[in-house]
């Protein structure tokens, strides 16, 4: 379970860092330019700046989905550990694993 909430509070900081990032790009004015060569510049744009905002969507979208993945691993783990037999498990996860095994033996 630790490793489950230490992925979650590690990705939950990417995606913060990530959001101080744009909040300091939003207000850097028009150009970054490059610690090592002045000369080397890039300009932010509309565009760029859209893309860096959508880019958001993805992270948060990896996180939820890494996040029931593990979600996940984590009962199967502890059912299986556990040794809980079928018939003792609630009716919906007993409905899941059938409705997966058939999908997986038409397949």
């Amino acid at each position: 379970m630790d490793r489950f909430r230490e992925d979650f509070d590690e990705r939950s900081g990417e995606i913060l860092a990530y959001l101080d990032l744009l909040k300091f790009i939003e207000y850097a004015g028009a150009e970054l330019i490059s610690s090592d060569d002045k000369e080397h510049k890039f300009s932010i744009t509309a565009q760029s700046r859209k893309t860096l905002k959508g880019a958001v969507y993805i992270l948060l979208y990896n996180l939820i989905e890494s996040t029931m993945r593990e979600a996940i691993c984590l009962i199967h783990e502890t059912i299986y550990d556990r040794n809980v037999e079928f018939d003792k498990l609630r009716k919906n996860i007993r409905s899941e694993i059938l409705k997966r095994l058939k999908n997986e033996s038409v397949n």
